[in-house]
């Protein structure tokens, strides 16, 4: 199993599924450093849905996120997990949440 972020166009239906890392990869690294610097919505990332209101909390989470791969670039995945959080941000800043529905899962 995986996790992936869902961007659904709420007037055309269209939508894009953007992988983002395995199960066990996510335990190892995204939930980890999550549970270490209490970033409650990367922790929930296996069934999160972004609103609006939560959008800069979440944006404000992933540069957190960035920072604590900073910490830890002996690791070979980090470089992998800094790319996947650079394209979360930009789908994110894209893709307007007036007309977008963003999901996690």
């Amino acid at each position: 199993m995986s996790i992936s972020m869902l961007i659904e166009n709420r007037r055309t239906g269209q939508s894009q599924d953007i992988p983002i890392c395995t199960n066990s990869t996510f335990h190892a690294y995204w939930e980890r450093a999550a549970v270490e610097e209490g970033l409650e919505m990367i922790q929930a990332l296996g069934g999160l849905f972004l609103t609006a209101d939560h959008r800069e909390r979440f944006l404000g989470e992933l540069a957190n996120l960035k920072l604590w791969t900073a910490r830890h670039t002996s690791d070979e995945y980090i470089p992998a997990m800094v790319q996947r959080i650079d394209g979360i941000v930009e789908m994110i800043r894209s893709h307007p949440l007036s007309d977008y529905d963003v999901s996690f899962g």
